[in-house]
């Protein structure tokens, strides 16, 4: 899963580089993910027809920490258009909000001193459940009969099939959130998945009428846990209450 700020416009390369090097000087933030990579940003540019791609002198950088095994289990990445927080080694939202959190608004306020606004927070989230390919019952067992999210048909299907839907909803305070859930049914190997994607992001603009609300950085430990209700609203539509069980996620209130 990952948080992100999204900036209503790029910060501009010297604002990216304070923060970097803010999250360099806290070596209490750096020891946590010691893994520095840099990256040269890139620009498209499209012009009478014709795409370009050019280096735009902006250096764009990931703080990561690693599992023993090489792969990644906390990313903290630092681009021009967003500043994102990405966890691999998922527990519990209790254990993991709070290190997203200080994370993202350590180097976000930075650009937020300097009057950069912030356009949107998103929630983004993937859950894979897995079973042997012959078992025939896995999926109506694990899907909700009566969901909205996806057509009642494809518990009819016996190959891979794929649901995407969206839909806006509105905050306690009347923000815009848009609620993206992908199903995609897949083959690995001798078994079958069902990976579960979402996004649900807080837009800096009114759910009634669309006029902006500004967005605070200080508010984004209350928006995450929005979302994060969000993101069990949209999965309690999609799985069954037993699975809901198994898993052990508390029904919220739709």
């Amino acid at each position: 899963m990952a948080l992100a700020i999204e900036w209503s416009s790029p910060v501009d390369g010297d604002t990216l580089s304070e923060s970097v090097t803010s999250f360099l000087q806290n070596s209490d933030l750096s020891a946590r993910l010691p893994v520095v990579r840099r990256f040269p940003a890139f620009e498209v540019r499209i012009e009478d027809q014709s795409a370009s791609v050019v280096q735009n002198n902006i250096e764009v950088v990931d703080f990561v920490q690693t599992n023993p095994d090489g792969s990644m289990a906390w990313t903290l990445s630092l681009r021009p258009e967003f500043f994102s927080c990405s966890c691999a080694a998922y527990t519990r939202w209790a254990n993991v909000k709070p290190v997203l959190v200080e994370l993202l608004k350590h180097v976000a306020s930075i650009p937020a001193k300097k009057g950069a606004r912030i356009g949107a927070i998103g929630l983004q989230y993937g859950d894979t459940f897995r079973w042997a390919k012959d078992d025939k019952d896995a999926l109506s067992d694990l899907l909700r009969k009566d969901s909205g999210v996806f057509p009642a048909n494809v518990l009819q299907y016996t190959n891979l099939w794929h649901s995407h839907n969206g839909w806006y909803s509105e905050d306690k305070v009347g923000n815009r959130v848009l609620n993206l859930v992908n199903l995609d049914l897949t083959d690995e190997g001798e078994q079958r998945a069902l990976r579960v994607n979402g996004q649900h992001r807080l837009q800096s603009v009114r759910f009634s009428d669309n006029q902006p609300i500004e967005i605070s950085l200080d508010e984004i430990e209350d928006v995450a846990d929005a979302l994060h209700i969000e993101n069990k609203r949209a999965l309690q539509s999609v799985l069954n209450d037993e699975v809901l069980s198994m898993i052990g996620m508390t029904k919220v209130e739709v």
